[in-house]
């Protein structure tokens, strides 16, 4: 059955080749369908219960347990096989479909801000496909068919981004590609279920993200990353860094209070440190001030103590994703740089927005680490 439909639905024109699903390839899954769900009442009209009764009657009961195991092993392993048949076919079918996405997607992403007929023809085309299958298939062998449209589009598009990062695209074909995955996921994710089902999904969504982003939102990317990593630390092995912060308005005040368990990088295991604050991105803060606290020598648990108003505009103050970079040095007075002994990170989400004073708000204890790779 399924090899009569394989060569079904293949339009060639001029300008293309592309596979279109048919009802052939509906009746096809159907029938299938239609025998899986047969199986089980057709095992209850042989009497098989009765057989059983039978058997328990002439021979033992033990042989009788034995006998119905194995019959019913031999029907669910049936059930199985067919179903099986069912998601080949449906593999099959997706599989015919993926050039023509793919051809549309490459269209998308080199030419979705200048051409918007070019993601239109990959959604009119999956429409088109999507509503012959959801008029002619029943509910679960719908939704199998979307599972499996996401899992191969996964593996299409990873396969994607690994050849154009050989050819070395710019991030804005990357960008759109995520564009185009995105529209394609509001349009037919409508059902509240997990977006990205599948893992390869999961790892080209992130991929896009990564490979989409200028240089500037890729440092900041990283330093997020470096955020997020600073959450799970339960041990720190570097020291903890004690600060409060506020916004008032759009001014931001820092208080750096003090630094316990630093780690030695003099000689004689001692450290000359001080603390230097960063607000990130470092474009979108460029001509805010860097403030730095003094350095307190010899010690590995220093008491700063110090206080900063740093002032912001209104854009400054509302940006998404806003870091304080805390960085802790040791002073070195025969060195052209300053050793680094950790860093922590504050995002501003982590800052209250109060005119309370800021000695009433609750002190914040910041795990100090060192990039491990980049």
């Amino acid at each position: 059955m399924a090899n009569r439909v394989s060569s079904v639905g293949t339009v060639s024109t001029v300008y293309e080749e592309r596979f279109e699903v048919t009802t052939d390839w509906c009746v096809a899954i159907n029938n299938i369908d239609y025998v899986r769900q047969s199986l089980q009442p057709f095992v209850e009209e042989l009497g098989m219960d009765d057989i059983i009764q039978k058997m328990c009657e002439t021979r033992s009961p033990l042989e009788a347990q034995r006998c119905k195991e194995t019959l019913q092993n031999v029907i669910a392993n049936a059930i199985d096989t067919v179903k099986n048949k069912i998601v080949d076919l449906l593999e099959v079918m997706i599989k015919k479909m993926m050039p023509s996405i793919t051809r549309f997607l490459i269209e998308g992403a080199e030419l979705l801000h200048q051409d918007c007929s070019s993601m239109d023809r990959v959604m009119r085309y999956l429409e088109a496909n999507l509503d012959t299958l959801y008029q002619h298939l029943n509910n679960e062998n719908f939704s199998r068919t979307l599972d499996i449209v996401w899992e191969q589009l996964g593996e299409v598009l990873y396969e994607l981004i690994q050849a154009n990062l050989e050819k070395r695209r710019p991030p804005s074909f990357f960008s759109n590609l995520h564009e185009c995955l995105k529209i394609m996921v509001r349009s037919f994710r409508q059902d509240n279920k997990d977006i990205y089902t599948s893992d390869t999904l999961k790892r080209v969504e992130y991929l896009l993200n990564l490979h989409g982003l200028e240089t500037r939102e890729l440092i900041h990317q990283y330093h997020l990353e470096r955020w997020q990593d600073q959450q799970s630390i339960t041990e720190p092995k570097m020291g903890l860094l004690t600060v409060r912060a506020q916004f008032i308005e759009d001014s931001l005040k820092l208080e750096i209070m003090n630094a316990r368990n630093l780690v030695p990088t003099d000689s004689n295991g001692l450290c000359d440190s001080y603390v230097r604050a960063a607000l990130l991105p470092e474009d979108a803060f460029a001509n805010v001030e860097k403030p730095k606290t003094q350095t307190h020598s010899k010690n590995l648990f220093p008491l700063y103590d110090e206080m900063f108003l740093i002032s912001l505009n209104h854009e400054q103050r509302r940006i998404p994703d806003g870091l304080i970079h805390l960085v802790i040095k040791d002073k070195d007075m025969f060195s052209v740089s300053n050793t680094f002994v950790g860093e922590a990170y504050l995002h501003f989400s982590e800052i209250p927005d109060t005119p309370a004073p800021i000695s009433s708000l609750p002190q914040q204890h910041l795990p100090l680490s060192r990039p491990a790779t980049i």
